[in-house]
């Protein structure tokens, strides 16, 4: 993280990553619009010191600016996707890889929901809409990027345990 000029605010950056294995249905995408419009609204007043926005108040650290910056790695398998925005988030020298599947429908306030917990690594556990699959998606958002290649390949070794049971 690092200050900005005199008013000594605290820049946050954020890679919103999105592994796109390609077939993303139209309500998915939007909601993946309705992220990106916010996380927008969020840049902004974060850069001006605000917190209100349209009479919403809206959940941004006193002295904290976030700059976001969309990540979206696609038409590949989706391991391989996710371990391409980690390179991106590294090589970007990103604080924080905020990172949702395409397929994925969630609250656009997800990223507070996440950051207040003010811990390293914060992960929330969501399952496929198809009753018939033990598939496993997980909401991303991690600091200390160093170590998120240790997480993913943990995960990736415990998919096919969990897919079994």
């Amino acid at each position: 993280m690092e200050s900005t000029g005199s008013d000594s605010r605290r820049v946050i950056k954020v890679l919103f990553g999105v592994p796109n294995e390609g077939h993303t249905a139209s309500r998915a995408y939007d909601n993946r619009m309705e992220m990106c419009t916010h996380l927008g609204v969020l840049q902004t007043l974060s850069s001006l010191g605000l917190q209100t926005y349209c009479d919403r108040v809206y959940d941004i650290p006193d002295g904290v600016e976030y700059q976001f910056n969309i990540g979206v790695v696609g038409e590949t398998f989706p391991a391989l996707a996710r371990e391409r925005l980690v390179d991106i988030a590294l090589e970007g020298e990103m604080d924080y890889l905020f990172m949702i599947d395409d397929d994925m429908l969630v609250p656009a306030d997800t990223f507070e929901l996440l950051i207040k917990n003010d811990v390293d690594i914060c992960a929330a556990l969501a399952f496929t809409r198809h009753d018939h699959t033990n598939q496993l998606f997980i909401i991303y958002l991690v600091g200390m990027m160093r170590w998120l290649k240790r997480v993913i390949m943990l995960i990736s070794q415990l998919l096919p345990i969990l897919r079994r049971s």
